[in-house]
């Protein structure tokens, strides 16, 4: 065994992690597994003496946090069922490129381009495969759900065989790969016709499904990276009128109209449905925030006792209907003070601010959007708590962190 058989080991568990979106529910821990073991090799095999420590508990803070909060936790066997499974990938990630070679890390940056490209065609199969479902959905029970509402094409994407992505997970994919395949098409590895087939395609996807943080932040990015490219002020006039006269024309999608009319009946203090999501929403949050009150506010209630305390508040508030899937906070800020209180809290904001200058530092221009989605997308989910988002976080983190700053005249 030499470095040579390392690196290509660690390039195929780097090739794996780039089909995450392809993978089936059960075997998604498969790429940080390959991942965990090509690093312990490269270890054995260079015999690394330095390490960046301080680096490392950037990457790990909040799986130290929740570690911490498990032990005084009511519930232990729920606590620790949370560490060792879902939110493992925050410790084995960071973890995995720690032990990493400067050689190897420099390979890996090499090969980044390669996963890039794996990625996004990983996420336009993904695309495809939901799209070719769609016409063997069941209509649902609920007539207010059914064709064309955005929740008949949320719901498809929880009862696609295999894969039963949560709908905000599947939006939160699709613009990932959206910015992926930008930060391609910016560093020519993609041609301006299959950047637009893809980038359309994913577009259209996010509209019917309409994901309202997506679609804000596809506005945002989109923005930014159309005026970025376009050099001659008259491109940038035209692109700004074409968005104007688009306007109209988007929210008449049945789909984003029947968003527009369930927020409208939500302020005028009525429901567009017994039970649409803004009502949801609104109730989790208020519950949420009856919990806040009742925490220690310095080191919260411990992970393992959250959910249940938030199922008693839902009990007194009389919302029985989130009992059924027992609805967390939704807020991964609020999760994070109910489990781990304000030295969570605080950390978790320290952990991005250096993530944010980071990317800065190190010129990761769309790096520093992803982070960006990930801060606006812990405002409505709990990212750090679902085996999707914390193995996209914690790989993302890990690039960030531990790959090697990009050449200033890239």
């Amino acid at each position: 065994m030499n470095i040579s058989f390392s690196h290509k080991f660690l390039a195929f568990s780097l090739y794996v992690m780039a089909v995450f979106p392809l993978l089936p529910k059960k075997i998604l821990g498969l790429p940080v597994i390959l991942l965990i073991i090509s690093s312990f090799i490269n270890f054995i095999l260079t015999k690394k003496s330095s390490f960046n420590y301080k680096k490392l508990l950037i990457g790990i803070i909040p799986f130290i946090l929740f570690l911490i909060s498990a032990f005084y936790s009511d519930d232990l066997s729920s606590a620790f069922k949370k560490v060792s499974g879902t939110r493992l990938s925050l410790l084995i990630v960071p973890l995995s490129f720690f032990l990493l070679s400067k050689t190897a890390t420099a390979f890996l940056k090499s090969q980044l381009y390669k996963f890039q490209i794996i990625f996004s065609l990983s996420s336009f199969i993904l695309c495809i495969l939901y799209l070719v479902y769609l016409p063997f959905l069941e209509a649902p029970q609920n007539p207010h759900f059914a064709f064309p509402s955005g929740f008949f094409f949320k719901s498809a994407t929880e009862k696609i065989p295999f894969f039963h992505l949560e709908p905000v997970l599947f939006s939160f994919l699709i613009v990932l790969s959206f910015i992926n395949t930008a930060s391609l098409y910016s560093k020519k590895h993609f041609k301006l016709v299959h950047f637009l087939i893809i980038s359309i395609f994913y577009m259209c996807i996010l509209l019917v499904m309409v994901n309202k943080v997506a679609l804000v932040f596809i506005a945002l990015f989109g923005t930014w990276f159309v005026f970025s490219t376009l050099k001659k002020k008259s491109f940038k006039l035209v692109f700004i009128i074409l968005i104007l006269f688009s306007l109209l024309p988007l929210i008449q999608i049945p789909s984003i109209k029947y968003e527009i009319e369930e927020i409208q009946y939500f302020l005028e203090g009525n429901k567009r449905a017994k039970d649409d999501s803004t009502q949801k929403r609104y109730r989790i949050i208020l519950s949420s925030l009856d919990l806040a009150k009742q925490v220690n506010p310095i080191i919260g209630t411990g992970i393992g006792d959250v959910q249940q305390e938030l199922n008693d508040i839902y009990i007194q508030n009389k919302y029985k209907e989130l009992l059924v899937k027992k609805f967390d906070p939704h807020n991964q800020f609020l999760s994070m003070f109910l489990g781990t209180g304000l030295i969570g809290l605080i950390s978790l904001i320290i952990q991005l601010m250096i993530l944010i200058i980071l990317v800065i530092n190190k010129r990761f221009i769309f790096g520093f959007w992803a982070v960006l989605l990930f801060i606006l997308q812990m405002f409505t989910e709990t990212l750090l708590e679902r085996q999707v988002s914390v193995i996209i976080y914690s790989f993302s983190i890990s690039v960030i962190l531990f790959l090697p700053q990009n050449n200033p005249k890239n």
